[in-house]
């Protein structure tokens, strides 16, 4: 494995996660919960506020990898400068 292959694992999972949870039925699904019992008078911008923050939970594994990789790669540099 490459020194990426984790990230780049992970951020696959993320964004078949986020795939599923932007699917159509799953959308529709969640505008209907956040209507409530008098939906002609709401806006679906509770749903779409949470549809946001899911998508943001899904990234956070993904962009703590990516964190640990540059700061991997940066202190790998640093030393080899060092070291010469």
């Amino acid at each position: 494995k490459t020194k990426f292959d984790s990230f780049r694992d992970s951020v696959t999972q993320a964004r078949r996660s986020i795939d599923d949870l932007f699917e159509v039925e799953n959308v529709k699904s969640i505008i209907q919960m956040s209507d409530g019992y008098s939906p002609h008078l709401s806006s679906p911008e509770k749903a779409i506020r949470m549809l946001i923050s899911k998508s943001f939970d899904c990234m956070v594994d993904p962009s703590k990898k990516c964190i640990d990789e540059v700061a991997d790669v940066l202190l790998e540099a640093i030393s080899n400068v060092v070291e010469s």
